[in-house]
């Protein structure tokens, strides 16, 4: 296939899709030698998988780039530094893979600009370890193992030092603590965090509940100042979570989102439906207590004293009010009850 100069490395007569081809294939054939393990020859001296030696050679690549990353950290001690050949900025010659012309950040972005256009080719790869061909999207970017293999692979390797992870993962969050919180507040926002979140308060509830108790006693005051103080900014909150618990309460079914009721305001001008004053509040038809639900239609806007008046009751029931001597008496918002009525069945 004739491809563009820009698809081959300089100096080379296969292509980079081609060349990377031929390195996996390579290193699955040596993962599937007998020999999967060799002894290095270097200053090391560790027993390891073959595919971190080069072909033919006993020693490992750490050993034979140690020289050359040593001589790196020396120059860049002294001061040195080289230009990029893609953003043309003056780097740290620490910011550039071992005879490269191009800094880390150019390369990333490269790498992930070419990782997209692989997978939106459908190309496939074997796994490094389960040895199965599966699409690229299936693997993280550049990586040997699919998903799967890696997540065991991580797995294993925290488990077989569990103590000693926990303690440096502990040392290094207290060294730089920031860095740790945004990555967890990021996290937190997305659908796999809040189900990890859940989780985790169920599998802890107890203790955390014990805890909070205890944080209560300690610093009730001062947690009571910042409730009042973070109600006080956020009505529209308050109201929120008090219409969720009341609803979980009485196991209302539904919801609505604020767009739609605000299109239900718009439409009513922003006035109550029953008497025209000005609407506060969000009256639901069939009262929830009574079966009704929390989607939109069956929602009207009310004053305060209407929906205060109407309680938990039906239209039907609410067109009449009793005295106290018994005598029946017509409503005097009835003129309005009509224009209120939903014109198709409430859910």
């Amino acid at each position: 296939m004739t491809k563009s100069l820009a698809e081959f490395t300089r100096g080379h007569a296969r292509c980079r899709a081609c060349a990377y081809e031929d390195k996996i294939n390579s290193q699955v054939e040596r993962r599937a030698d007998p020999e999967t393990e060799l002894t290095c020859a270097g200053a090391c001296g560790l027993t390891l998988p073959t595919v971190k030696f080069d072909p033919g050679s006993v020693t490992c690549r750490s050993c034979l780039d140690a020289p050359k990353f040593l001589a790196r950290a020396e120059a860049a001690a002294r001061g040195a530094t080289k230009q990029c050949r893609k953003c043309l900025e003056i780097r740290s010659v620490m910011e550039f893979a071992l005879g490269s012309l191009v800094c880390w950040p150019c390369c990333e972005v490269w790498k992930t600009q070419r990782w997209a256009e692989l997978v939106a080719t459908e190309s496939r790869k074997p796994c490094g370890d389960c040895e199965y061909v599966k699409p690229l999207g299936e693997f993280y970017p550049w990586d040997r193992l699919c998903r799967r293999c890696r997540l065991a692979e991580v797995s294993r390797q925290w488990h077989a030092d569990l103590d000693g992870n926990r303690a440096r993962r502990r040392a290094v969050y207290a060294a730089n603590p920031e860095p740790a919180r945004a990555r967890s507040m990021a996290f937190s926002k997305t659908s796999a965090g809040r189900v990890v979140q859940h989780r985790s308060y169920w599998k802890r509830r107890t203790v955390l509940l014990a805890k909070g108790r205890r944080r209560y006693e300690e610093h009730g005051e001062q947690m009571r100042t910042t409730s009042k103080a973070w109600k006080d900014r956020n009505p529209d909150r308050v109201n929120w979570h008090t219409r969720k618990r009341r609803n979980r309460i009485v196991a209302a079914i539904g919801s609505h989102t604020d767009r739609e009721w605000r299109e239900m305001l718009r439409r009513h001008a922003g006035r109550c439906a029953y008497c025209g004053k000005q609407a506060v509040e969000r009256d639901h038809v069939v009262p929830l207590t009574r079966g009704g639900s929390d989607f939109v239609s069956n929602l009207l806007p009310a004053c305060r004293g209407c929906n205060c008046s109407k309680n938990n009751k039906l239209l039907v029931e609410w067109r009449y009010r009793i005295d106290a001597d018994g005598v029946r008496r017509t409503a005097p918002i009835l003129h309005r009850l009509a224009r209120a009525l939903p014109r198709h069945p409430l859910p």
